[in-house]
């Protein structure tokens, strides 16, 4: 009887872990989503859509870690065994979900940084689409990110976003100024 009640009591132990990982992860990302929407963040767009890619980063591989583990699988069954209430897969299907937050937080960061670029006078617009260039390239690889790790019947907004993000770049491209561009003001 006390065996069991050991047994019972190490597999509601692993599941709290497991699912607290999962959990603050997926609070830690949907934080950095919020917070990069929202405007809060006190750095340059460029630095704030790597801060999402960090987060897809961390929250991807605790997902992959938790539900990966070589335990897993067994752990399941063994807390189903011992009537252990456990929500570990949907925990895990929500933390993926959240993948879609930070990728759509990426593209709206890109489109502000966007905007700002159509928005300045066409002489100075060569100097910052590089800076332009950079925020859309990390905001579309976020969305890629995102992308892989949804599941499958998740991704048509994903792929919706990096049209929008291609779109951008392929108009952002042609402003780059040539440095080998010699200019008439500047002789």
């Amino acid at each position: 009887r006390a065996d069991e009640a050991h047994r019972r009591l190490s597999s509601l132990s692993t599941m709290a872990a497991w699912r607290g990982l999962l959990r603050t992860r997926q609070m830690q990302a949907d934080s950095a989503a919020k917070a990069a929407c929202s405007g809060e963040a006190s750095c340059s767009r460029l630095q704030t859509v790597e801060r999402l890619s960090e987060s897809l980063r961390l929250l991807s591989k605790t997902v992959s870690e938790v539900t990966g583990d070589s335990g897993y699988e067994p752990a399941l069954r063994e807390m189903a065994a011992r009537h252990v209430p456990q929500t570990l897969n949907d925990d895990a299907a929500a933390a993926r979900l959240s993948s879609a937050a930070l990728a759509t937080a990426a593209h709206a960061v890109a489109e502000k940084e966007l905007a700002g670029l159509r928005a300045e006078a066409a002489l100075t617009q060569r100097f910052r689409a590089p800076q332009t260039l950079a925020v859309l390239r990390a905001a579309r690889a976020v969305v890629e990110q995102a992308d892989n790790f949804l599941p499958s019947s998740k991704r048509e907004a994903m792929r919706e976003l990096l049209e929008l993000l291609d779109a951008g770049l392929v108009e952002a491209g042609p402003m780059v100024a040539i440095e080998d561009e010699e200019d008439e003001d500047y002789v």
